[in-house]
C-alpha cells in the first residue's frame, strides 16, 4: 500500500484517480520500463488535497515463467496523478 497526498488544481476534473507504478532497474527478466500495479479513485473539490491509499497486490511484483515467479531485489513504487507526473518514490526490497 502506498499513501500519497495529491493536490487538485482548479482546471482538472474533481473525479480522478491515482495510479501506482512499479519499476525495477537491472531486472534479470524482461520487463517494461514501468508497469501499472495499482490504482485509487479519488474525488476532490477544486483546490483540495487528499491522502489516498493505492493497494498493490503481491502478484504485481511477479512474472510468469511456467508459473508465477518472484525476483528478489529492489523494486521502486512510483505514485502520482499520471505517468508524466512527478512521482513520489518508495523503494521496496523483495526477499
Amino acid at each position: 500500500m502506498a499513501v500519497k497526498t495529491i493536490p487538485q488544481d482548479s482546471a482538472a476534473s474533481p473525479a480522478s484517480g491515482t495510479p501506482g507504478y512499479l519499476d525495477r532497474a537491472d531486472s534479470a527478466v524482461e520487463r517494461p520500463v514501468r508497469w501499472l500495479a495499482g490504482y485509487a479513485g479519488t474525488h476532490l473539490a477544486p483546490a483540495g488535497t487528499e491522502s489516498v491509499e493505492v493497494h498493490i497486490p503481491a502478484k504485481a511484483f511477479a512474472h510468469y515463467d511456467g508459473g508465477w515467479q518472484f525476483e528478489q531485489g529492489t523494486f521502486r513504487l512510483l505514485v502520482g496523478r499520471h505517468a508524466a507526473d512527478g512521482f513520489q518514490v518508495l523503494e521496496i526490497e523483495l526477499r
